[in-house]
């Protein structure tokens, strides 16, 4: 095998070991919003939810514990259920 072939092989066998070892690092905090410090009970209330909050523009926030309109799946802007389920509880 020439020297460019060992370079070849090398570079795919440097790839394989470090895509092992390299994570993605998750950008979003509490992605799924499951993390609370209290139930929301009104709109407008995405600081609830951990690491969330809002600069600009309106932000309601619906949680299986919430009251008063804010619950799921049914609350004041419909029903439906949420995009990412529990399932552990």
């Amino acid at each position: 095998m020439d020297r460019e072939g060992l370079h070849i092989v090398g570079l795919i066998f440097l790839v394989l070991i470090l895509s092992t070892k390299i994570r993605a690092q998750n950008l979003v905090p509490n992605p799924s919003f499951e993390e609370y410090t209290e139930c929301p009970d009104n709109i407008f209330q995405i600081e609830r939810a951990v690491g969330w909050s809002w600069l600009v523009g309106k932000l309601d926030y619906y949680h299986e514990c919430g009251t008063n309109g804010q619950g799921i799946p049914v609350n004041r802007g419909g029903g439906g259920m949420p995009e990412q389920v529990k399932l552990m509880r």
